[in-house]
């Protein structure tokens, strides 16, 4: 049995030495080479579920169209009895062409000055593309590829979980298409044991079927729900609800882990991904 996953930096670990926080906990640590980096959630859950091997295909800043790319380019490999893992990231990132590769648009990324004096209407372009990807609707791009996945993974024989950082996926899987009542999604029991009542709470008050809610055709209405479902991370000082929950039972980002010195609450520490593997390990053992 082997493991597979797939995601963005929430997924990739501290491979990326390029990143900044990553050198700078790196340091704290008092580590000089990266392989003597805490072992991440990936690595540990392999080893929890007695995996003969593990890949991990998670890249930093990848938007969910590069995720679905990812799997697509690597699913001829998987094989009957497998497990495939694959972490939906922020749906604001948008799959990009740079030179001759894809990448991905994020907010986080800057548009220097070099191509905003010669690429036309670049920053335009880029708010327009922004202000739509906000959408609730965007729910249904990570819902179609999780269709494709699903056949191919009962097709297939192996077996397939999805988790999220991006708040309004989460919110809007949760309430519209009944993630509680489904295994794929892992730890959605602890999700709403803990954050449940409160995004009911924020949008039930707009409820329908996904095609008549105002949640999704009004966006004096769906802003504010966006704001008001990231706000309950941001309340546990995680920068989203899976993290929340990390963090009920101890598991710490990298700015808890140091102490504050390392300013990184998106990204867990060595405590974050003990839990994070534990909570994972125990939701797929009680959910075979």
């Amino acid at each position: 049995m082997k493991l597979y996953t797939f995601g963005a930096s929430h997924t990739e670990g501290y491979y990326d030495m390029e990143f900044t926080t990553y050198k700078q906990y790196r340091d704290w640590l008092g580590v000089s080479d990266n392989k003597d980096m805490p072992p991440i959630w990936v690595e540990l859950l392999s080893n929890k579920l007695n995996c003969d091997s593990y890949v991990n295909y998670g890249k930093g800043a990848s938007s969910n169209a590069e995720i679905f790319f990812s799997f697509c380019n690597t699913c001829t490999k998987i094989e009957k009895g497998d497990i495939v893992i694959i972490n939906w990231a922020s749906t604001l990132r948008q799959m990009w062409i740079k030179d001759t590769q894809f990448a991905s648009m994020a907010p986080a990324n800057s548009i220097d000055d070099e191509s905003e004096k010669t690429i036309p209407f670049i920053r335009e372009t880029y708010d327009n593309i922004r202000d739509k990807r906000i959408h609730p609707n965007f729910v249904w791009e990570t819902v179609n590829y999780e269709r494709i996945i699903d056949a191919y993974a009962e097709a297939i024989g192996f077996k397939i979980y999805y988790w999220f950082t991006d708040d309004t996926l989460l919110a809007t899987t949760q309430e519209f298409l009944g993630f509680q009542n489904n295994d794929k999604y892992l730890i959605s029991d602890l999700i709403v044991k803990h954050y449940g009542k409160q995004i009911e709470d924020i949008i039930s008050p707009h409820q329908g079927d996904i095609t008549t809610s105002q949640y999704f055709k009004n966006k004096e209405v769906y802003i504010p729900c966006i704001e008001q479902i990231k706000k309950l991370s941001r309340d546990d000082n995680k920068c989203c609800i899976t993290f929340g929950v990390f963090g009920k039972y101890g598991g710490g980002s990298i700015e808890e882990d140091t102490n504050g010195e390392v300013k990184d609450m998106y990204h867990m520490g060595k405590s974050g991904m003990i839990i994070q593997a534990e909570l994972f390990y125990n939701y797929i053992k009680n959910n075979q």
